[in-house]
């Protein structure tokens, strides 16, 4: 059981990657895949460090779904790549708090996540419930789960 919801939620965070996250009316889809693969295709070493990053949660999806594939996903791996998409949201909100504060934005200083997911739930698409949702599980899994404990 534990292998079969280990590989279904890191399948489903790498599956994200072509699913769309954000629906602005008006405007096409937001999907990760469009907007890495014109950094993937140019790939350097000076691609964007926040781009970088993002990729890697997929690439760590993919390597849990391969060592749950082979009985060897140790529950330590599981754990930190279910951590992965929450520190990347906490950075990428600390960073955009500090943009705004230079540019003069009013900041609140209250996290208030029930007025945001009251504002953000009409534009969020599939993909992003299915990367947080599957990295939920993933954490769950690395916590109590019956995989190996190393």
């Amino acid at each position: 059981m534990y292998r079969t919801l280990v590989i279904l939620a890191a399948a489903a965070m790498l599956v994200s990657l072509i699913l769309p996250w954000v629906n602005l009316p008006g405007v096409q889809f937001i999907v990760p895949w469009e907007m890495l693969k014109p950094l993937w295709d140019q790939f350097e070493w000076d691609m964007p460090r926040e781009a970088m990053i993002f990729a890697a949660s997929f690439a760590a999806a993919a390597v849990i779904v391969l060592l749950a594939a082979i009985g060897a996903a140790p529950r330590l791996l599981t754990l930190i790549v279910g951590l992965y998409p929450f520190v990347l949201a906490f950075l990428a909100w600390g960073q955009m708090r500090d943009e705004a504060a230079a540019l003069g934005v009013p900041v609140p200083d209250e996290l208030d996540p029930t007025a945001i997911w009251d504002q953000l739930s009409p534009f969020l698409g599939f993909g992003i419930y299915a990367y947080f949702g599957g990295a939920v599980v993933l954490v769950l899994m690395g916590l109590v789960g019956g995989g190996r404990r190393r």
